[in-house]
């Protein structure tokens, strides 16, 4: 949340894709949250997925949004 926030606005008005902001929750195992550690996933259940999300959130509500489908719709 920290991260994202004082750069969200500026996505918002410039249409710029979030792609360093991704890469870095990428690195954090934020993509592949409920995949399992031997598919080289985080390994944690649907909860953990949840409050990640709304973490992410509250500092940027696209960004959230391609993290939820990515775990949901791509991983799940």
């Amino acid at each position: 949340q920290n991260q994202l926030k004082p750069t969200a606005a500026h996505r918002d008005k410039t249409h710029e894709f979030p792609a360093q902001e991704l890469k870095d929750l990428g690195a954090l195992g934020a993509m592949g949250m409920t995949v399992p550690d031997e598919w080289g996933g985080a390994g944690m259940d649907y909860v953990s997925l949840v409050l990640a999300i709304e973490e992410i959130a509250a500092g940027d509500g696209a960004i959230s949004t391609i993290v939820s489908v990515q775990n949901s719709l791509i991983c799940g």
